[in-house]
């Protein structure tokens, strides 16, 4: 997650205004910008899943990230799914999302506050499959 063009690629998604779904197609410049973006938060979540890696650690060095690039991502990855038939697709990377915004928005409300106005369409409530999700 901190190699360079893993970061490189987030900060990319931070500005982007999500074109056409025809237009991001794999073996596209755009389509591998995106995957560098988002594939190493659902590998990362998959082992917060399975607690090998605390939760804690995780969303306090890339819980931000990990909600600014779901929300401004989420349109593309469940269309991806859609599009190749795999339902699961990212669903680890959806997963540490919502424990992100659990997590930021009860530890630091301040700034998760910011990042309300900064990406209005983060949901301030909680949601119960994350509460059911608790280990």
């Amino acid at each position: 997650m901190s190699a360079p063009s893993a970061a490189e690629a987030r900060h990319y998604v931070y500005d982007l205004d999500l074109p056409e779904f025809e237009a991001i197609t794999p073996g596209t410049d755009l389509y591998a910008t995106l995957y560098k973006a988002y594939q190493p938060f659902d590998q990362v979540g998959l082992m917060v899943k399975q607690s090998l890696v605390p939760e804690s650690l995780v969303i306090e060095m890339y819980g931000e990230p990990i909600v600014i690039v779901w929300r401004k991502l989420r349109p593309f990855v469940l269309a991806e799914r859609k599009r190749m038939a795999r339902p699961r697709y990212q669903m680890y990377f959806e997963y540490l999302y919502k424990r992100s915004v659990t997590y930021l928005r009860r530890r630091y409300p301040t700034e998760f506050a910011r990042l309300q106005q900064m990406y209005p369409d983060v949901k301030m409530k909680d949601n119960a499959s994350v509460k059911s999700a608790k280990r």
